[in-house]
């Protein structure tokens, strides 16, 4: 016999197959009278007093979900909207018509397992930069492959020029160059002061002609040395200076670095000949001998 709190056997079972039919069946709530705010969405509620199902409980609370009484439905299948209650000495109230007995229905066959749910990655599209960023299901519900699409990032700020590198070994010295082409002559240099005047000489006789005495010897003649080679820093001024003499030059030159242009394209490879070696030829530069100071006049 039940009482006021339990339920009878045929609600319990009308509960369960109730349970079955619902998308989403979360707790089984109870208490004596309707529900109040209490309960989740999904959630199904009983008045133990009434005997009476409220749920699922939406997403808007109770409302719109008319109370059912368990284990009651009319003739044509409709859930009641009460329910018979029992005496408060846990008496059984007057009892129904006969129902017409129901053919037993054949038990139906267990189905089989479902398969469990996938998530796969399919393609990841790089998409413009600005554009918007999207995932889309390629698969289905249970056996999902999603496709991405991720803009590229804007381009950035170029970067500051990054330090010049360390100097590389020295390389081995290449082959010789050719001779460079012979440079212009040189201005001609000033005449030395003319010697004071010797006081004149008596008038001798005429004395027979001498033999021609012999040629002298030629002057020594100049030279020209490359000295020290310096590089300045990039924008200042070129320069020569001559640590020498005028008959024994030694130029000494300050060439200003060139600024730092853009990287061009990667160039063939150079066979091993390539490297400058350390010569005066590499530079342009040619040694020539002068006859004399007074011919080609003085270098600095």
């Amino acid at each position: 016999m039940a009482d006021k709190n339990s339920l009878t056997l045929a609600q319990v079972a009308a509960l369960v197959k109730l349970s079955k039919k619902v998308d989403k069946f979360n707790s089984l709530l109870s208490g004596e009278g309707p529900p109040g705010s209490q309960g989740t969405a999904g959630d199904f509620y009983i008045d133990t007093t009434t005997k009476r199902l409220y749920g699922p409980k939406g997403e808007n609370g109770w409302s719109g979900n008319p109370p059912v009484a368990i284990g009651t439905r009319n003739s044509d299948g409709v859930p009641r909207t009460t329910a018979p209650k029992v005496s408060e000495d846990g008496g059984t109230g007057p009892q129904g018509p006969q129902g017409p007995a129901g053919a037993d229905g054949s038990d139906g066959a267990d189905g089989s397992d479902g398969a469990a749910a996938t998530i796969a990655i399919g393609t990841v599209t790089t998409g413009a930069a600005g554009s918007s960023a999207s995932v889309t299901n390629s698969g289905t519900s249970s056996a999902a492959t999603f496709d991405f699409t991720i803009p590229r990032g804007a381009t950035g700020a170029t970067g500051a020029t990054g330090a010049t590198g360390a100097t590389g070994a020295q390389g081995p010295a290449g082959a010789d160059g050719a001779d460079g082409a012979t440079g212009p002559q040189g201005p001609a240099g000033v005449d030395g002061a003319t010697g004071a005047t010797g006081a004149t000489g008596a008038t001798g006789a005429t004395g027979a002609a001498g033999a021609d005495g012999a040629d002298g010897a030629d002057g020594a003649a100049a030279t020209i040395a490359v000295g020290t080679i310096t590089t300045a820093a990039a924008g200042a001024s070129a320069n020569v200076t001559n640590s020498g003499t005028s008959a024994a030059a030694v130029f000494n030159f300050t060439i200003p670095r060139g600024a730092t242009g853009a990287t061009g394209p990667q160039g063939p490879a150079g066979s091993d000949a390539s490297s400058v070696g350390a010569n005066r030829a590499d530079y342009g530069l040619v040694t020539e001998s002068v006859n004399s100071s007074s011919d080609y006049g003085v270098l600095t």
